[in-house]
């Protein structure tokens, strides 16, 4: 009989431990995720608004973030025993709603924005240490270009950012995948695009979240269905024909939708018609070698007329087409009647 309560309180005693100890192990779980450390990074100044964090291969963070005192691009990183603070860029009023970023070789590169005073106007501006020193570059221009831009790094190390069109509400989207930077629209229906945030998949397609302030929504778009390519949205049929979206007649079709047929009611309705209808077309082509050939021949007139419209305005573009025409009929005119 006591051999059995012996067992009883063996194994009650057994289980309390156990309870014990797992009670132990919970609240020194629940105490390391409550002991946050706090620091001071920079106080010099008015410091660190529109910061942006990062964290490098070895687990040691790296900041980006505006100096409101001087309008300067500040960067800051924990060397592992202090941390270690610059002023990046002072050309101007620089580092407005920075975003930062790491490659694969612990590169640091930062979207952001700049205040142009003497055009006044905003700036798409790009910064990184990539070559071993800083430098910078303007990505986009033009008028209110720029605005809360957010950035990521694919598997290639390529960049990819987002950022809105502050003149004309559109969300926009930037890559220097190609080797130089390729801009488009992305989306203009409405006002939107504000506060973008970006990331890249596994296959270095880009998504990205937004706001709709025309709907008062949240709003997220991917990269089209074309995987041939890394850069995302993309004209399906001409991008079929000529083989990528960085081919340079693609580029001019591109440019000349976001330029010109985003912009209007008639425009975006063709728009809407043709990434409905133009995908298994662009399937078709890319399967078929002759077909490829005969597409992209046919497809020269369209990006020589988009080509000029680009250089000298649909106007301009158009009073000239009506003389090239009108010269055509006349020398034809003139054969007839002088039988040559």
């Amino acid at each position: 009989m006591r051999t059995k309560i012996e067992k009883l309180l063996m194994i009650c005693l057994m289980a309390f431990g156990s309870f014990l100890i797992m009670m132990s192990l919970v609240s020194h779980n629940a105490e390391a995720v409550s002991e946050w450390s706090i620091e001071t990074v920079d106080s010099d100044g008015s410091i660190g608004l529109y910061s942006s964090i990062a964290i490098d291969s070895n687990n040691h963070p790296r900041i980006s973030y505006f100096d409101d005192t001087n309008d300067d691009l500040k960067f800051a990183y924990w060397n592992g025993l202090s941390w270690q603070i610059e002023t990046v860029d002072s050309d101007g009023s620089v580092g407005w709603f920075s975003s930062i970023a790491i490659d694969l070789s612990d590169n640091v590169h930062i979207s952001h924005g700049k205040f142009n005073e003497l055009k006044a106007d905003w700036n798409l501006n790009y910064t990184t240490n990539a070559s071993g020193k800083w430098t910078m570059e303007t990505v986009d221009s033009g008028g209110s270009i720029g605005w809360f831009p957010s950035i990521a790094i694919d598997s290639s190390d390529n960049v990819h950012i987002s950022y809105s069109d502050g003149d004309n509400e559109d969300l926009k989207y930037t890559t220097d995948a190609s080797g130089e930077w390729v801009a488009e629209t992305v989306d203009s229906d409405g006002s939107v695009g504000w506060f973008p945030s970006i990331a890249i998949d596994s296959n270095n397609h880009p998504h990205i979240s937004y706001f709709d302030d025309t709907n008062d929504s949240l709003k997220y778009v991917k990269a089209g269905p074309d995987t041939d390519d890394d850069t995302g949205w993309t004209c399906f049929i001409a991008t079929a024909a000529f083989g990528s979206s960085m081919e340079p007649h693609v580029k001019i079709l591109r440019d000349f939708r976001d330029r010109f047929l985003l912009h209007n009611s008639v425009g975006k309705g063709f728009m809407r018609l043709y990434y409905t209808y133009s995908p298994p077309m662009a399937d078709f082509i890319t399967e078929h070698d002759s077909l490829r050939a005969v597409v992209s021949v046919s497809l020269l007139p369209v990006v020589g007329v988009s080509w000029v419209v680009l250089k000298i305005g649909p106007a301009s573009t158009m009073a000239l087409m009506l003389l090239l025409i009108s010269g055509f009929i006349g020398f034809v005119r003139f054969r007839r009647k002088y039988k040559i």
